[in-house]
């Protein structure tokens, strides 16, 4: 009977044990495979989304700038007497007609939107998973440590592939808009 109890205790001590802590080499592996992860996935839609908001934003506000400077001048080119003055005012009045079409087919003012509120919403979501990369502990156990950080890496995969998802709807559903309109982002 002792040694049915010493194998039933071995057995339960074999089923319960306590989780194996890493070593400062494999807890620093897990963290890096879930780095490679995030590098591959996000960076690169963060990145695609920094690479060109600046040009949306410098297109919205120079096509702004040149209709509202064109705007203003009209009534003062319009009052003052000079050989060519109304085909100067015909120009100045199809050139801001022209801006104000090339603005609206390529949708600079709502694209310079859409993608900043990616970039903010893309770096939230990488600080999240940066905290909890952190507040792991490699006394957990392996096999703790790796489920924890993979649902941390799987969460940042899935909220980033949303916003993209989400910018990029509302980029198409412009773009139905627009060609039920006539008119067709660029």
């Amino acid at each position: 009977m002792a040694g049915a109890q010493e194998l039933m205790e071995s057995r339960t001590a074999v089923l319960v044990r306590e989780p194996m802590a890493l070593t400062a080499e494999e807890f620093e592996r897990v963290i890096l495979n879930n780095r490679k992860i995030k590098e591959a996935y996000v960076d690169s839609r963060l990145r695609f989304y920094k690479e060109r908001v600046n040009s949306k934003r410098v297109y919205a506000q120079r096509a702004s700038v040149a209709v509202l400077g064109l705007s203003l001048a009209i009534p003062i080119v319009a009052n003052v007497q000079f050989p060519g003055k109304d085909i100067l005012v015909s120009a100045m009045a199809a050139s801001i007609a022209f801006i104000s079409g090339f603005s609206q087919i390529h949708r600079w003012q709502e694209t310079w939107k859409e993608y900043s509120a990616a970039i903010v919403k893309i770096e939230a979501a990488i600080a999240s998973w940066e905290l909890k990369m952190t507040q792991a502990d490699p006394a957990a156990g392996s096999e703790v440590i790796s489920q924890t950080l993979a649902a941390a890496t799987d969460a940042l995969v899935q909220s980033v592939t949303t916003i993209v998802s989400t910018e990029m709807e509302q980029f198409f559903q412009s773009e139905n808009r627009g060609a039920k309109s006539g008119v067709h982002s660029g």
